[in-house]
């Protein structure tokens, strides 16, 4: 479930190519989904995403855990997305060979988590 690229191309202009959330630009950034519903008319337009890094999109798919229909999603989908998007952390700290261990990563998470709390305005 992708944003088209030229929706992409605009989030990411939008954002002035860093996290909109934290203003992070070493990491991997991506394009996300706040309404992951393919039903509603405004699915693929760049009001439907905003750009975060990997560890932030993680989180937001993390808040939703229990409830993940609050953001047009199936458990199983999102869970889908939680390993996917985990994976790419893995991936990309192998890569760049930076090393975290998993209670650096939480901790980065939970950094994240309170972007997003103080974005889409909800308590903790």
């Amino acid at each position: 479930m992708a944003f088209e690229r030229e929706t992409r191309r605009d989030i990411r202009r939008r954002a002035g190519f860093e996290s909109e959330l934290s203003s992070i630009n070493n990491r991997p950034l991506e394009c996300s989904h706040l309404d992951h519903s393919r039903y509603h008319d405004s699915y693929n337009f760049p009001d439907n995403g905003v750009l975060v890094t990997d560890i932030e999109h993680y989180a937001y798919h993390q808040i939703f855990k229990l409830h993940p229909y609050h953001i047009g999603l199936s458990k199983d989908d999102n869970y889908s997305a939680l390993c996917s998007i985990y994976q790419r952390i893995l991936d990309f700290n192998k890569q760049s060979c930076i090393e975290m261990s998993e209670d650096q990563i939480d901790s980065e998470i939970n950094k994240a988590k309170d972007y997003w709390f103080l974005y889409l305005g909800i308590e903790s």
